[in-house]
């Protein structure tokens, strides 16, 4: 081999060596980065987005972590790395906890796109007050929920399965508490429009139907069944409610 060679020969080596390091560089960061994501603190959460203020605490991992929300409600969630993969989304198996209130779902997280499987358990009036703490109305009836999906994206917003109540009273404020039967909730999907039908428990006359069209409009009909079911409310014939939602993802 002549020296022109061997240099040339020196050249490549020293290339190849430089390629491996940089490719074991570029390895090393990636797998800091994702151990820095794996093992960020839930709380990392608040630097992005602004926490409702029913949310009191963060704990754990964005991967692995739970939330205490007011009225000692908790809502637990834990990545499953397998169901991912099959899903070609991020897959949380979630838990949500509290007074009267046990639900469990699988929650994909995909982008624009969240769904729930397989909702089920049962659920307190609390818990609505949990989630949604605008809610006036006081309320006796639990829930029992068997939801087969739940998907909200920007041009579907839906559901299929049952929701099931006991019967008990609801209170207005400053007003006599009302008598409520156990009810039924059907929800069926057909595409990106929802469906809802409202009935007595055992009885199939409607109290009441909305409609969820592309996520986009809501149209809701009280027959006269239902409204007889609150003091004060016109039930000569059916009323029919129209409205435009806004967008839950942007």
């Amino acid at each position: 081999m002549t020296a022109r060679e061997e240099r040339r020969a020196g050249r490549r080596t020293g290339g190849r060596w430089i390629g491996r390091g940089a490719l074991l560089m570029v390895f090393a960061a990636s797998a800091y980065g994702l151990s820095l994501v794996a093992t960020a603190p839930a709380a990392v959460i608040d630097r992005f987005v602004e926490r409702p203020a029913q949310v009191e605490a963060l704990g754990g991992t964005i991967w692995n972590g739970e939330t205490l929300l007011t009225g000692g409600h908790r809502v637990a969630w834990r990545l499953d790395p397998r169901g991912s993969l099959s899903a070609w989304a991020l897959r949380f198996d979630v838990v949500a906890s509290g007074p009267d209130t046990r639900l469990t779902a699988l929650v994909d997280a995909a982008p624009r796109t969240v769904t729930l499987r397989d909702v089920s358990g049962r659920a307190g009036w609390q818990a609505v007050r949990a989630f949604a703490p605008g809610v006036a109305l006081d309320c006796t009836p639990v829930a029992s929920v068997d939801l087969r999906e739940v998907v909200v994206a920007r041009d579907v917003l839906g559901m299929d399965g049952t929701i099931r109540t006991t019967e008990g009273t609801c209170q207005p404020p400053s007003r006599e508490a009302v008598p409520v039967p156990a009810l039924l909730a059907q929800a069926s999907r057909t595409d990106a429009d929802s469906r809802i039908v409202l009935t007595r428990e055992g009885d199939p006359e409607l109290l009441a139907e909305a409609v969820i069209e592309s996520a986009t409009w809501l149209r809701a009909t009280a027959f006269p069944a239902g409204a007889r079911l609150v003091p004060g409310l016109p039930s000569a014939a059916p009323m029919m409610l129209e409205m435009e939602l806004p967008p839950l993802i942007p």
